[in-house]
C-alpha cells in the first residue's frame, strides 16, 4: 500500500508539474506498476520533432530496485537497443537510489537524446558511428526519427505508389537500409 501510494505521488508529480516540457507519464489502466511515457525530442539534436514512447515497468520493490525502461519507438542511439528498446545508463544501474524518482528518470532519459554516456554504450555499432563518423550518425539518428517518431512523409525513395496513385510508406525490410 505505502508503495502505491508512493507511485500514484510520482505520477502525479510528473503530471501536475508544468517546468517539464515534452514529457508526459500515464500509468495502464489496471496496473500502478506498468507505466507508459512519451518524451519529444530536444532541440538542436538528431531527435527534435520526434515523440518517443517509452514503456515503464516498476519492480515489486520499487523504489529500492530501479524502473525497467524500454523505448518503444525504434531509436538510434548508443544508449538504446536496436533490437528491443532497452535503455542503458548509470541512472538505471549502479548509481539508482530510493531517493530518485520517475521524474528524475524521464528527464535523465531526455537529456540522454543529447548527450549519450558512450560508457555505458547498449550498441556498439552506434557508438563506434557516434566517434568515428559523427554526421553519418546523425544522419542516421535523423532518419530514424523521421521513420519511426514523427508523422512526416519519408523521403521518396522510402515510398512506393500504389495502383492508384497514392504514396504508400514502407520501413526498410533489412537492418542496412536503415543506414546511410
Amino acid at each position: 500500500m505505502v508503495q502505491e501510494l508512493r507511485i500514484q505521488r510520482e505520477l502525479q508529480n510528473v503530471v501536475s508539474d508544468e517546468s517539464l516540457v515534452g514529457i508526459t507519464l500515464q500509468r495502464e489502466e489496471n496496473d500502478i506498476h506498468h507505466l507508459t511515457a512519451t518524451i519529444i525530442g530536444p532541440e538542436s539534436t538528431p531527435y527534435e520533432g520526434g515523440l518517443f514512447r517509452l514503456d515503464i515497468n516498476l519492480p515489486v520493490n520499487y523504489p529500492f530496485a530501479p524502473p525497467v525502461v524500454r523505448f518503444v519507438t525504434k531509436t538510434w542511439h548508443p544508449n538504446i537497443s536496436n533490437q528491443n528498446g532497452d535503455v542503458s545508463m548509470n541512472t538505471l544501474k549502479g548509481d539508482w537510489s530510493p531517493g530518485m524518482n520517475l521524474k528524475t528518470v524521464l528527464i535523465s532519459i531526455q537529456a540522454l537524446l543529447s548527450s549519450p554516456e558512450l560508457s555505458e554504450a547498449q550498441n556498439a555499432e552506434v557508438a563506434l558511428q557516434y566517434l568515428r563518423n559523427h554526421s553519418t550518425f546523425i544522419r542516421n539518428a535523423w532518419r530514424w526519427t523521421q521513420i519511426y517518431a514523427t508523422n512526416i512523409m519519408p523521403p521518396p525513395h522510402l515510398t512506393n505508389r500504389t495502383a492508384a496513385g497514392r504514396r504508400m510508406s514502407r520501413k526498410p525490410a533489412r537492418f542496412d537500409d536503415f543506414l546511410l
